[in-house]
């Protein structure tokens, strides 16, 4: 037999061994898990609608979780060594101890939000920013302050949805905050994004109601909104009282 008899019975061997038809299912093979790698990768259909369905069950249900049960024991250990730390470290633990409260807040309306930041105000106004009234009591003048509703759009494509919380005292600018709510699709209430990432360093620069805004947000408290443009005035009394000059 020579080298052409050879190559021919080999040729006619495989192809009765049905290699042209193993080569073609293989191809097909890779070609469809080509496309089922960039349907369900990052950016694919498959994966977002994935994530969307995933997100909207886990996320109602984690915002609605008590988790007051896993805070008992933490909250009495707390009180305990909160009576033997030191003065610099004390702060600290007052601070987290606020953020783990026994009982979750049913729900918490604007009004209420605003009056603990006019409670903030209040402890810290300074003396610069006041007037003096001599009328029947020698005090400080109340201070305006405000609270408004804000869209937030700048994430419209979002599934969720965005608000702030605007709240101005015109007498101290550097108490003035912004507050952001979300909510996701059309759930009736909102919770609160928080002011920033917290570190054991950062809770003890939080001032009050900073730390009431994060027990909030931990707690995963409803915020409730009854009108969605809302609009508040309203006005704050200095706990400072004038200072006696002698003249």
């Amino acid at each position: 037999m020579n080298l052409e008899q050879v190559i021919q019975e080999t040729i006619e061997k495989k192809l009765q061994e049905g290699i042209i038809e193993k080569a073609i299912g293989e191809s097909i093979e890779k070609a469809v898990n080509a496309v089922f790698e960039n349907m369900c990768g990052y950016g694919g259909e498959i994966r977002k609608t994935i994530k969307e369905k995933v997100e909207s069950v886990m996320i109602p249900y984690l915002e609605n979780h008590d988790y007051s049960e896993y805070i008992l024991k933490l909250d009495t250990v707390l009180s305990d060594v909160l009576t033997r730390v030191t003065s610099d470290n004390r702060k600290i633990l007052t601070n987290f101890a606020t953020l783990m409260p026994v009982a979750k807040l049913e729900n918490v309306s604007v009004e209420d939000i605003f009056e603990k930041w006019k409670e903030y105000v209040a402890d810290h106004l300074e003396r610069d920013n006041l007037e003096v009234c001599f009328d029947d009591e020698y005090s400080y003048y109340p201070v305006e302050v405000t609270c408004r509703l804000e869209d937030d759009t700048i994430r419209n494509w979002s599934s969720f949805k965005y608000k702030k919380i605007v709240m101005e005292c015109e007498a101290q600018k550097d108490l003035n905050v912004t507050l952001e709510l979300s909510r996701f699709g059309n759930k009736e209430n909102w919770n609160v994004r928080g002011i920033g990432e917290v570190t054991y360093q950062s809770l003890r620069l939080l001032n009050s109601f900073e730390v009431f805004v994060l027990s909030l947000q931990q707690a995963y408290t409803p915020i409730e909104i009854e009108d969605e443009y809302q609009e508040i005035e309203g006005e704050v009394d200095p706990k400072l009282e004038p200072e006696c000059t002698v003249e």
